[in-house]
C-alpha cells in the first residue's frame, strides 16, 4: 500500500483531484484508516478493505530498504486550517543516536 502511494506521488498523480483521491482511498486501508476529518473533507471515498499481505518475487533496492528501515518511516494526509488544502507526505524522521 505504502509502495502504491509513493509511485502515485513519483509520476505527480497526487497533484490531481483523482490521485489524491486515490491516496485518500488507498490510506483507508492502512492502520486506523480514515480520520473524521478526511471522511468528511472526501464523501465519495469508498474505504477500501484492508487484504492479506501476499509475497511475491519482486526485488527491492537493498538500499533502499535498509534506509527505510534505519528510519522511521510514515505515510500521512493533513489537510491545512488557513487553506484548507490537502496534503500527502511521505515522512522518514531519523534519531539522533
Amino acid at each position: 500500500m505504502w509502495k502504491e502511494c509513493v509511485n502515485l506521488i513519483i509520476n505527480k498523480k497526487d497533484k490531481t483531484q483523482e490521485g489524491l483521491e486515490q491516496i485518500v482511498a488507498i490510506k483507508s486501508k492502512m492502520n486506523l484508516g480514515l480520520s473524521n476529518l478526511l471522511k468528511k473533507e472526501f464523501p465519495n471515498i469508498n474505504c477500501l478493505d484492508r487484504q492479506t499481505y501476499l509475497t511475491n518475487n519482486d526485488r527491492l533496492d537493498p538500499d533502499w530498504v535498509s534506509g527505510f528501515i534505519e528510519g522511521d518511516g510514515s505515510f500521512y494526509i493533513y489537510i491545512r486550517a488557513k487553506t484548507n488544502h490537502v496534503n500527502a507526505a511521505l515522512s522518514i524522521g531519523l534519531n539522533i543516536r
